[in-house]
Parts: C-alpha cells; sequence; structure tokens
C-alpha cells in the first residue's frame, strides 16, 4: 500500500509540476499579445507589393509591433471601414473613398495625404491575338474585355478615360457604350483583370500601368495611352479617427511618405507626389 500511496503521490507530483509549467507559459503568452501593440492597416490589393516591402522595413525597426493586414479593392474597404471595421489606416487606390469616408465623419481631414500617382494603359496577352494597339481597338466587335466591378477604382478611372475619348471627338462617339458592350468579365480587383488576360479568357482591358512588373512582361504586353485622354489615379492616405493606435500608425505613414518609401514606390511602378511636377 505504501508503495502504491509513494506512486500515486508522485504521479500527482508530476501533473501539478506541468500544470503549473502550463499556466507560466499561457500567463507570458497572454501577457506579451497584450502588451504588443498592432497597427490594422486596410490596404488596396494594388499595393500589396509596396506594402509588404514598407512592413518588412518597419518591422525592423518596431519588433514589438504586429502588423495586420486587410487587402481588397478600395470599395470594398470602404464599405468594411463604414460598417464599424477596426482599422487604424486606409491606404486607397482612389482618392474618392478616402473622401467619401471622410463625408462619413470617420476622418479628419488633417490627417489625409495624397502619396503617390499611378497611370493606366491598355494591357493585351503579349501575342496580341486581336492586334490591339490604341483605344479605338478595344470597340470592335468580337474583342473581349475584362474590367473590374463598378465599385473598383480602376472601374471609375476607366469610365473617366472614356469621358475624355469621347470629348476630343476624335474618337467614335459612343466609345463608352461600345467598350460596355464588349465587357464578358468583370472581375473584383485589378490583379483579377490582368489573371484573366494570362488565362487567355478575355483580349484585353485597361488597367494601371503599375500592375506590370518586369517579370510580368513576358505575359502581358503594355500599350501607353495619349496624354490627351490619360488618367492619373490618385492613391490617398488617412488615420482613422477611431485608431487605438494612431503614433504607430503615423510613424508607417512617415516611413511610406520618406525617401525610402519612394523608392519603393518607383520600384512598383507608383509616382510619388514628391517626383510629380
Amino acid at each position: 500500500m505504501i508503495g502504491n500511496n509513494r506512486i500515486i503521490q508522485n504521479m500527482t507530483c508530476r501533473k501539478v509540476c506541468i500544470l503549473i509549467i502550463i499556466l507560466i507559459i499561457t500567463s507570458q503568452y497572454c501577457n506579451g499579445d497584450e502588451n504588443q501593440d498592432e497597427i490594422v492597416i486596410f490596404s488596396s490589393t494594388i499595393l500589396n507589393g509596396v506594402v509588404d516591402d514598407l512592413k518588412q522595413q518597419y518591422a525592423a525597426k518596431n519588433p514589438g509591433v504586429m502588423i495586420i493586414i486587410n487587402s481588397a479593392n478600395a470599395g470594398m474597404l470602404e464599405n468594411q471601414i463604414r460598417e464599424g471595421a477596426d482599422s487604424d489606416l486606409f491606404l486607397s487606390a482612389s482618392r474618392d473613398n478616402i473622401d467619401n469616408i471622410m463625408t462619413a465623419g470617420l476622418l479628419d481631414p488633417r490627417d489625409v495625404s495624397v502619396f503617390a500617382k499611378n497611370s493606366l494603359a491598355i494591357l493585351v496577352p503579349r501575342e496580341n491575338p486581336k492586334n490591339i494597339l490604341q483605344i479605338s481597338d478595344l470597340i470592335k466587335p468580337g474583342v473581349k474585355l475584362v474590367t473590374t466591378v463598378k465599385n473598383a477604382p480602376l472601374r471609375g478611372y476607366t469610365e473617366k478615360l472614356l469621358e475624355n475619348a469621347e470629348k476630343l471627338g476624335r474618337y467614335n462617339p459612343d466609345i463608352r457604350k461600345k467598350f460596355e458592350d464588349n465587357i464578358i468579365i468583370e472581375s473584383p480587383s485589378a490583379s483579377g483583370a490582368i489573371h484573366t488576360l494570362i488565362l487567355g479568357e478575355a483580349d484585353a482591358t485597361i488597367g494601371y500601368a503599375s500592375d506590370i512588373s518586369p517579370v510580368m512582361q513576358k505575359d502581358i504586353l503594355v500599350i501607353p495611352l495619349p496624354d490627351d485622354i490619360e488618367v492619373y489615379p490618385e492613391l490617398s492616405l488617412g488615420i482613422l479617427k477611431n485608431s487605438t493606435h494612431r503614433e504607430k500608425a503615423q510613424e508607417f505613414v512617415d516611413l511610406l511618405m520618406s525617401e525610402k518609401g519612394d523608392e519603393i514606390l518607383i520600384q512598383y511602378g507608383f509616382i510619388p507626389v514628391s517626383r510629380k511636377s
């Protein structure tokens, strides 16, 4: 009996020790999470590469800060913010979405900035089977177009571009309608539209020139647009009024607006506002 009691006591002691160790580890883990700063950034899909590089730069200087990225088209992100989603910083491919959030009282104008510009281009598969060379080729019968959904910034910029073309008078006066008639696919994002081209499911799109990296140029041909109809989308940012990590969010903004931030933006094909005349 005495031997059995010793065995039971030893087993009990082991269990108690294990339990104590688990409680200590759990306590340390929970306290670490509780004390760790974090930034929640809502970022347009087009900025994925930029944000990933900035995140690495920021983390190197702020190892105790966790950065959480929510990436989608700017229209979807705007809706999420307006519906109460937690966000410290919004990086938008469109100034319109920033303005809408400002109008809703969720952004202070003093916390809003334009940090870069982009340009549009006609994008076609490298083989260019429909021999598309200019914007008027996009409305020819049989040309299959892919574009983004209507709440994505790129769709609005595309419509503005077509409106510019109509006003000039040297293009088909119904270019906007004929363009719409040739759309066969609406993608949730600009990158999705490009993927559709690569798969051979469409003949062309109007997209962001910055989306086509040197690596992607083996699959996609970029056709520049005339200056008199070109649109230069403004990429804007804002720190949300309800941000619980305003200081950390501002540090991320400062990095984005720095010379290093400019280098990263240029690397991904954007035009930093400080370099645009």
